[in-house]
């Protein structure tokens, strides 16, 4: 298709995954960079969180994988490909809570790939060794997993509330607000490692090997 815009986002190292902002404009996961960059909807650099001379162990960042931001400002992280960690931001900016540590257990990690944020405000982890998608509170707080996918990738929120996720399967499986496996398709690639949802109910699957986006449209 044709292109509508290029951005060119100052400090940016090496984008991992792109999420879009409530207010519009995106949210660029730096993973060699160590940091988070929030672009407005005019391509404009708002601001950052990390320094990408500085990587930190069990702190904010090293070579994050995903990032989030609610309607009232709250900014979520997962660190999985240095660290083992998802980190919880206030509307400021201000780190409130770092939760995760290796392991198979509640609250521990292998790879922390994604992280989305549901309406009821629960934090939605790819924990993608461990074969599983992790539930939180807002507070970090373990509600618990939704089983089965294997190395999940990616999630997105339908519109409904419904999860998607994509792993190496290669599938997208479509799972209810409670956590059900209701359906699931192929992807035309080797896996999908991105994956959103527009308010329209089209899915996009970023594809790997080879390097396609695929747009799925509802049937009427």
């Amino acid at each position: 298709g044709k292109k509508d815009a290029e951005w060119d986002v100052p400090g940016l190292v090496s984008g991992h995954y792109l999420t879009g902002r409530p207010g519009g404009g995106v949210l660029v996961t730096d993973w060699d960079g160590h940091q988070v960059l929030a672009v407005d909807a005019d391509g404009k650099l708002e601001w950052s969180i990390g320094n990408p001379k500085k990587p930190c162990w069990n702190a904010p960042f090293s070579h994050p994988t995903g990032a989030v931001e609610t309607p009232d400002g709250r900014v979520y992280v997962s660190d999985g490909y240095g660290n083992f960690n998802v980190h919880f931001f206030d509307a400021n900016r201000k780190l409130l809570k770092t939760i995760g540590k290796p392991g198979k257990g509640a609250g521990e990690f292998t790879t922390s790939h994604c992280v989305v944020v549901d309406d009821q405000g629960r934090v939605f982890v790819a924990d993608r060794e461990n074969h599983r998608v992790q539930i939180f509170s807002g507070e970090g707080e373990w509600l618990g997993d939704i089983k089965p996918v294997y190395k999940p990738m990616c999630l997105a929120l339908l519109p409904d509330g419904k999860l998607l996720v994509s792993d190496q399967t290669p599938t997208v499986s479509l799972f209810s607000a409670k956590g059900e496996l209701m359906g699931r398709f192929r992807t035309t690639g080797l896996f999908g490692h991105g994956l959103s949802c527009s308010r329209d109910g089209c899915i996009y699957v970023a594809e790997m090997l080879p390097s396609n986006l695929a747009k799925l449209t509802p049937i009427e």
